[in-house]
């Protein structure tokens, strides 16, 4: 049996946010924190690529505790870029062209507009609200406020249930296979977005248009 039910119609359209909305770009943010070389791979591993960082995700752990874990694995000299790359990153980041755009051309076409994310608590007490595109959401899961990140099949249970959304209405965004693998084993129906905004409306509309 198939997982879709084509005919009911799309109306939900959920989006994650690491370059998806945003350009969440690690090269670019040490670029504009000015760090070169060997430091660059050092921040690289023991910020981005830590598992500190997932701890955040989760909610485990905030960004001062993870700034205090990761400076004892790092050269002193390095310790303020660790704190722009956990604090600052926001400061930078850039959108991804044209999606905002369309973000606001899918809530005026009257569908629902979610945000499904890993992220730390600092998205919705500190920056997400601050983007323009944020204003165009009906709703927001962030993975730190409910200790559950994407892909497991937890994240998505709740968001659809947190605001009465049928999966069979709902397709997911997301720059990550694993997160579009999970959602399309749980039953929605789900697009990777490759960077390319006019890529995925010709793949977006043509599941709108069923």
């Amino acid at each position: 049996m198939s997982l879709y039910i084509w005919w009911l119609m799309i109306k939900n359209i959920i989006f994650d946010m690491g370059k998806v909305l945003i350009d969440f770009d690690r090269n670019y943010f040490l670029d504009c924190f000015d760090v070169q070389g060997q430091d660059r791979d050092i921040l690289m591993k023991e910020v981005f690529y830590s598992v500190e960082w997932a701890m955040m995700d989760r909610g485990t752990l905030d960004e001062m505790d993870a700034y205090e874990r990761v400076i004892k694995n790092i050269p002193e000299r390095l310790h303020q870029k660790a704190y722009d790359c956990l604090f600052n990153w926001d400061k930078v980041v850039k959108p991804i062209e044209g999606m905002w755009e369309y973000v606001k051309e899918l809530k005026d076409r009257g569908y629902g507009i979610y945000l499904l994310s890993n992220a730390s608590h600092r998205c919705l007490n500190e920056y997400f609200e601050t983007f323009e595109v944020s204003k165009y959401f009906d709703g927001k899961v962030v993975s730190a406020f409910i200790n559950r990140v994407k892909p497991e099949k937890d994240i998505f249970e709740y968001l659809l249930n947190k605001y009465n959304l049928k999966k069979e209405e709902c397709v997911f965004i997301d720059d990550a296979i694993q997160n579009v693998d999970g959602a399309i084993f749980n039953g929605i129906e789900a697009l990777v977005f490759y960077g390319d905004t006019n890529e995925l409306k010709t793949k977006l509309e043509r599941l709108l248009s069923k």
